[in-house]
């Protein structure tokens, strides 16, 4: 039986109950079949018929395969499945198409380091510990410069979902870019087998290119296609230099510039425009300011941007193209029925945006969502009716947790993320209420950019979006101890967005609205994040 007969409009069952005996019994208990079968007939109708719009029940996808495919410094909103006015990525395209877009994914940092071991091991910045980037620890007898940083905490005890994929008999693979994701950290050092690429490399930067990590990519899935695999790809190509690795002008034409790309282009703080010539021009440092104790220094104009974005969107294209080859492969190997795969950025940039050019270090001005609202993109073979788009609050850190509950493995008891397998089941669920993000930076001894340390930190609801920052003067004395004590902040820095009203966080409000900052700042509470640094 589908579904109960229908009553008439108006009628009411009755039932004769007024003496015990068996007759009521039988009424009761066909009222009772009633009932049942019509609160059961809409989960059998919604189950059989996934074009009623509720997905069919979650399908764990035992023993599949896992790829992550990480672009680094990719704005999710240049590419295709995100409504970008420029088709940068028909292939990724293809993979949303099939898969699950995050619209409002977060990533936990601005930069890659801290970014990158959050997402790998589902816990915040500040949990983790890993918030600084110093120099590898030293050889035996030699003794470091009493003002370097404290080098990075040992993480090798945090379970990864490397870990846990290899736990359960998964044959894993890193083919990185290096720098941010050099073993020296911690991250690439836990797979199997790690390939840092050294062909592709960004001049001054050192920084590898997908262009050399997929081939390598490709000859490890060849040799492991009989193996259950979890394959990490990663490289820097959409950071700038833009005109690095290669040149993709194929969004160029029509715009001109007469700027060396192949140098950075950026500011550490807000650039107020100056006026030249009739237009608009932002003084910018260039990419040999960290080579140098002279300031080198260059003046944008919004032609120059223009073309700047034209070029990262290439790079972005060339990146598309890159995916592409991997996805044909998995294909043609006749793994695409068993493999998850993942296209994601551990950060964006913002071009110019808020009068700032890339990302030095985590200050304020780089929470911004086109810095932490990061493209995550998944295919699973065996959700072929999941909703295409999820627009609830998502953290990075919920990456690995879902992941491992796709394939039917538990998350270690350390992870803190949350899997959003639940909101595949059932799209209407609202997800998160919140999202957080914090980083710290210490300048290392010789940096000529910063004459400040900071912590930043990000709250954003969905109708509020709140940036908190502390700042300390460089000391050589706050370098060595800072993980064992940090003073009263010097300065605090403080900005409030409407997100329903202002999503391009435009207009602070941190002055007009004071209750709605300090509820957001109580929620934030730095103060938690500085205790958590200490005890590392």
């Amino acid at each position: 039986m589908d579904s109960p007969p229908s009553l008439p409009s108006g009628a009411r069952l009755h039932i004769n109950c007024s003496t015990a005996s068996e007759g009521c019994a039988l009424q009761l208990l066909a009222l009772f079949l009633y009932i049942l079968c019509g609160a059961l007939a809409p989960f059998k109708t919604a189950a059989a018929d996934p074009s009623k719009g509720t997905p069919p029940p979650f399908e764990v996808c035992k023993d599949c395969n896992v790829i992550i495919v990480s672009s680094t410094n990719t704005i999710a909103k240049h590419l295709t499945p995100y409504g970008y006015s420029r088709d940068t990525t028909p292939r990724i395209n293809e993979l949303a198409t099939s898969g699950i877009t995050l619209q409002n994914a977060f990533s936990s940092s601005s930069w890659t380091l801290p970014s990158g071991i959050s997402i790998f091991s589902s816990t915040y910045p500040m949990k983790h510990g890993v918030v600084v980037r110093t120099r590898p620890t030293p050889p035996p007898g030699v003794v470091p410069p009493p003002d370097l940083p404290s080098q990075q905490p040992e993480i090798s005890h945090l379970p990864m979902i490397t870990d846990a994929l290899e736990s359960a008999g998964y044959r894993t693979m890193a083919a990185h870019g290096g720098f941010d994701y050099s073993p020296q950290y911690g991250l690439t050092s836990r797979f199997d087998e790690a390939f840092e690429c050294t062909s592709g490399i960004q001049p001054l930067f050192n920084y590898g290119s997908l262009g050399c990590s997929v081939p390598k990519a490709l000859e490890w899935i060849e040799k492991n296609k009989d193996s259950k695999f979890f394959l990490f790809v990663q490289g820097f190509d959409t950071h700038c230099p833009f005109a690095l690795p290669t040149k993709n002008d194929r969004f160029t034409r029509g715009l001109h510039s007469d700027l060396d790309f192949t140098k950075c282009y950026w500011t550490f703080d807000t650039t107020q425009p100056i006026k030249m010539n009739g237009e608009d021009t932002f003084p910018v440092l260039t990419s040999s300011q960290n080579q140098t104790t002279t300031q080198n220094t260059a003046t944008l104009t919004k032609r120059d941007i223009d073309y700047m974005t034209a070029l990262y969107d290439g790079e972005i294209n060339e990146v598309d193209t890159l995916v592409g080859t991997l996805l044909d492969k998995v294909k043609a190997l006749a793994l695409d029925s068993k493999t998850i795969v993942v296209f994601l950025s551990e950060h964006g940039d913002v071009l110019g945006k808020h009068g700032r050019f890339m990302r030095g270090g985590p200050l304020h001005g780089t929470f911004y969502d086109e810095v932490l609202n990061i493209p995550v993109i998944i295919r699973n073979p065996r959700l072929p009716h999941a909703p295409r788009h999820l627009s609830q609050l998502i953290e990075s850190i919920d990456i690995a947790p879902t992941l491992l509950e796709m394939v039917g493995l538990p998350s270690p008891p350390t992870f803190t993320g949350q899997s959003f397998v639940p909101l595949l089941r059932n799209p209407t669920l609202p997800g998160r209420a919140s999202v957080f993000a914090a980083s710290m930076f210490i300048p290392e001894p010789g940096n000529l950019l910063f004459d400040k340390a900071n912590l930043v930190g990000m709250i954003r609801t969905r109708e509020w979006k709140y940036i908190e920052e502390f700042l300390w003067p460089i000391t050589p004395e706050l370098r060595a101890s800072w993980r064992s004590r940090l003073p009263p902040p010097a300065e605090k820095r403080a900005e409030l967005y409407d997100i329903r009203t202002d999503p391009g966080e435009i207009t602070d409000l941190s002055q007009q609205t004071p209750k709605v900052r300090e509820n957001l700042s109580s929620e934030l509470d730095l103060n938690q994040y500085i205790t958590e640094a200490m005890n590392r």
